[in-house]
């Protein structure tokens, strides 16, 4: 686990932009990976179990990620409700590595049937969640949801 009490204050801001929204408060420690997600393990997560929230807690310091379809340099993706946390960490990590190659969006829809098999869904629409001005730049958090 990661301790995310002393967390620098981007992610900070972008924790409690969802605290706000969505009226939760996250648990104290993160979940973190032995393999970390830069070497193809799962991405680190933010949890507010209770609420069934996962949100990722490290794609916006890859230089990597490629800006959204909505002009945001950097963002974050989240489950809300939806999903196991299995699932969900088994989609945002999936999705996650998609945004170091791919321009997404809201509004796009992403088959994921190829790591979900029988345990979730086959298809994810992202959602823009929040925007987020952090020292001058844009940054975001988009929302996976099952595709109807």
């Amino acid at each position: 686990m990661i301790d995310f009490r002393n967390q620098n204050p981007f992610y900070e801001t972008l924790f409690q932009t969802i605290e706000q929204k969505a009226d939760v408060e996250f648990d104290p420690e993160a979940l973190g990976a032995i393999i970390g997600f830069e070497v193809g393990g799962p991405i680190a997560l933010r949890t507010a179990t209770h609420s069934k929230i996962c949100v990722t807690s490290e794609l916006a310091m890859y230089p990597e990620q490629m800006i959204s379809a909505e002009g945001l340099q950097r963002y974050e993706l989240m489950t809300e409700g939806h999903f196991e946390l299995e699932v969900a960490r088994t989609l945002l990590t999936a999705v996650g590595a998609m945004s170091l190659s791919t321009m997404l969006g809201d509004g796009h829809t992403i088959d994921v049937s190829a790591v979900t098999g029988s345990d979730g869904p086959a298809m994810v629409v992202l959602s823009l969640y929040a925007r987020i001005k952090f020292e001058g730049s844009s940054y975001g958090i988009y929302r996976l949801s099952p595709a109807m």
